[in-house]
């Protein structure tokens, strides 16, 4: 089997124990990333607490991801809430990785 299909197939099975269900945002801890095990011991970084990263680029805050959509660079896992949202983000992942990175970060910081 190759690398990205093991990958997807942990997380399908992740996703299917509950570890990555979008309908328990609100138990995600409130840090920059959740960490859930691998079989291997390995762990798997999901950031964003699994909302859709361009959806976080974009400076939304609130729209869940889906383990169907995601994609992994720098060693980091990104979730998506389309298709469509996840083809849009890897077009220029880097700068998108970035923009989303601040966004998530300063989502706290009051607005003046």
């Amino acid at each position: 089997m190759k690398p990205t299909k093991t990958i997807l197939s942990s997380l399908i099975l992740l996703s299917a124990l509950g570890c990555a269900n979008s309908a328990k945002q609100a138990d995600k801890p409130e840090g920059d990333s959740i960490s859930v095990e691998k079989k291997s011991d390995n762990k798997v970084v999901v950031e964003f607490n699994g909302n859709c990263a361009n959806a976080v680029a974009k400076g939304k805050f609130d729209v869940p991801g889906d383990v169907k959509y995601s994609l992994q660079h720098d060693g980091k896992t990104y979730y998506f809430g389309s298709e469509a949202a996840m083809k849009k983000f890897s077009k220029h992942i880097a700068q998108n990785v970035t923009k989303a990175q601040e966004r998530w970060s300063s989502r706290d910081t009051p607005r003046r």
